[in-house]
């Protein structure tokens, strides 16, 4: 955004940036680049941090790290509050859309729901390996977490399952809903992404990787999903809806 700013200030009168002098953008990109520091580092986990993700308000951020914690911090990189249970390396954490509570991800095969200020809130237990990843809905009432027991599973927030999403042939890396909460969309090391309805219905299989697929994550309108992979490539693929499909069947 400063990078545009500083540009149109340069780039007045209505001047198409094509048509001015290449020197004055290369003088400005330069000024920019000088002036790109790092801001704070948060220090205090005692091995490998694993995530990192800012609250809605981006006032605070919560780490998750190797050595069974997750961390709270403001932005200023002072400490609020450690997520322990000393069970597990804590492989992801990320807040709610309110920014009110947290969801961690543990080796000891169970996801867990936080307050801000530590207390927690509910286990849920039912995976049988490691939780690699989890994550709230857009409302809030409803976690997706992915497993290397080959499954995800939808919860509600005092823990009881909803659905499991059975059908991948290895760990699935990652699950996330799209912006509706009416979906999921898994990644997995069968080298194949798919999309499921919150019942655990299986909608689409994102095949073409050739090898194990590491992410993957709805556009903010829902109609894309894009896919990264150990092949060397990110994938784009387009989502259709139920009228959109109809209306191709009839063209």
């Amino acid at each position: 955004m400063q990078a545009g700013q500083e540009l149109q200030e340069i780039v007045k009168d209505g001047c198409p940036l094509k048509k001015y002098p290449a020197a004055s953008s290369e003088i400005t990109l330069q000024t920019i680049l000088d002036n790109i520091h790092e801001q704070n580092q948060l220090i205090g986990h005692k091995s490998s941090v694993n995530s990192a993700s800012f609250s809605p308000d981006g006032k605070r951020i919560v780490t998750a790290s190797d050595d069974n914690t997750a961390k709270v911090w403001e932005t200023t990189g002072k400490l609020i509050v450690e997520l322990t249970r000393r069970t597990g390396s804590v492989r992801s954490a990320s807040f709610s859309p309110d920014g009110e509570r947290i969801v961690t991800a543990s080796g000891d095969k169970i996801a867990r729901i936080w307050d801000i200020t530590g207390k927690l809130i509910a286990e849920l237990i039912g995976h049988n390996g490691s939780v690699v990843s989890a994550s709230f809905s857009s409302d809030g009432k409803r976690i997706v977490t992915a497993s290397s027991d080959n499954t995800a599973r939808v919860w509600d927030t005092t823990g009881k399952l909803i659905a499991e999403l059975i059908g991948h042939k290895s760990s699935v890396k990652s699950a996330s809903f799209s912006p509706d909460g009416k979906h999921i969309v898994t990644a997995n090391f069968d080298n194949t992404a798919r999309v499921w309805n919150i019942t655990g219905k299986l909608i689409a299989e994102l095949i073409g990787h050739t090898d194990r697929v590491n992410s993957a994550s709805f556009s903010s309108d829902g109609k894309h999903i894009v896919t990264t992979s150990s092949d060397n490539t990110a994938r784009v693929w387009q989502i259709d809806d139920l009228e959109v499909l109809l209306s191709r069947g009839c063209q």
